[in-house]
């Protein structure tokens, strides 16, 4: 059967509507990464909080490379949905893993992957909206930039908020929760306690035989946390040192007790 080349005018729009949709999943993806990367040391001020800052470039190249990917799909469908169902599905299954990824080892993969799935089709009707909002923020540009509306600022000044806000409000996941904030600043605690203590015999318990404590104790040190790898009521928080020395304090939090450092261990770069 035969079927007419589309116009060139067509031809344009859609490619200008694959652009501006591509442009918009970038910016989204840049502030989802940036505001995820420091949501924590804007928060917490007066917390030395450890910043990886290779950790920072792979999750702005993945975020800002996927939202550009998948924004761009979304925008490419005109009158369709299976663009919009696929991107949000795209969408899902990059955030779950960019939420799991600390916790997935090789010995925990089957049982994540196993987690991904079941939840990818609940997200995607979650995410279809964001991928439908891309396509219509798209099409605003596009008549943005082809009519000569002299209020035409105040649909840029729209458009640029909703991407601030699509980036802003997944960026948020990261915050640290009521536990790990407790499990830091208990760390911290320890840690100053242990600054002041003028004998071996004076420091905490759970510092007591820390090897190369003695030599790093009144250095300068930044914390990051993390779900424990041997307590499943606790958090690891590492306090990191410019030498590449660590201490790596548990923190055992069971529900209705009093929380407390149960070990920490030195380990020397």
């Amino acid at each position: 059967m035969y079927r007419p080349l589309p116009t060139l005018t067509g031809d344009i729009s859609r490619r200008q509507r694959i652009s501006y949709g591509a442009i918009s999943g970038f910016a989204a993806g840049t502030i989802c990464a940036f505001v995820a990367s420091f949501i924590n040391t804007w928060l917490y001020p007066d917390l030395p909080l450890y910043i990886a800052w290779p950790h920072v470039f792979v999750l702005w190249l993945v975020l800002a490379g996927t939202g550009t990917v998948l924004a761009g799909l979304a925008a490419n469908q005109h009158d369709g949905w299976a663009g919009i169902v696929q991107a949000a599905f795209g969408m899902a299954v990059i955030g779950q893993l960019v939420a799991l990824a600390p916790a997935i080892t090789l010995n925990t993969l089957i049982f994540y992957l196993v987690i991904m799935l079941g939840l990818s089709i609940p997200m995607t009707a979650i995410f279809s909206p964001v991928a439908y909002l891309f396509l219509w923020l798209a099409r605003r540009f596009v008549d943005l930039r082809n009519a000569k509306d002299p209020n035409g600022w105040r649909v840029l000044s729209v458009n640029i908020f909703l991407i601030i806000l699509l980036g802003f409000l997944p960026g948020l996941y990261p915050k640290f929760d009521e536990r790990a904030e407790q499990a830091v600043r208990m760390t911290h605690a320890l840690l100053q306690e242990a600054r002041q203590a003028a004998a071996a015999d004076a420091l905490p318990a759970a510092l007591i035989g820390t090897e190369g404590l003695a030599e790093h104790k009144d250095q300068t040190y930044a914390l990051s946390q993390a779900p424990s790898a041997s307590s499943t009521t606790g958090l690891d928080v590492t306090a990191h040192y410019a030498d590449g020395y660590t201490i790596l304090c548990i923190v055992v939090l069971y529900p209705g007790s009093q929380p407390y450092v149960d070990t920490c261990e030195g380990r020397l770069p």
